[in-house]
């Protein structure tokens, strides 16, 4: 597998291509799902967000024990990998459920 060549911008855009990553930066400090992998990021897209709640609280997160304690979100696709695995720390989406108390 070959490595990635880094991009060479020209000197006369060099102002404009340091601007738009500046922007895209603060854009992206600002947000709080920034850092958060794409899985949780297409749940706020798709279902918005659930203010002061985490998924650790969401009827919808779903424990699996195999060798190790796996959380997963029964709203979403489902793998046996850690591509689906859930954080209960993560902000909840728009699907949030209050977990109740025999949970």
């Amino acid at each position: 597998m070959s490595k990635a060549k880094p991009v060479t911008v020209p000197a006369a855009y060099l102002p404009w291509f340091e601007e738009q990553m500046a922007k895209q930066a603060a854009a992206q400090a600002l947000s709080p799902l920034a850092g958060l992998p794409d899985r949780i990021k297409d749940m706020h897209r798709c279902h918005g967000a659930t203010e002061g709640k985490t998924c650790g609280g969401c009827a919808h997160l779903l424990t699996k024990r195999m060798g190790g304690t796996y959380f997963k979100c029964g709203q979403s696709r489902m793998t046996d990998g850690p591509g689906t695995d859930f954080r209960k720390k993560w902000p909840a989406c728009g699907l949030f459920v209050e977990r109740g108390e025999d949970e």
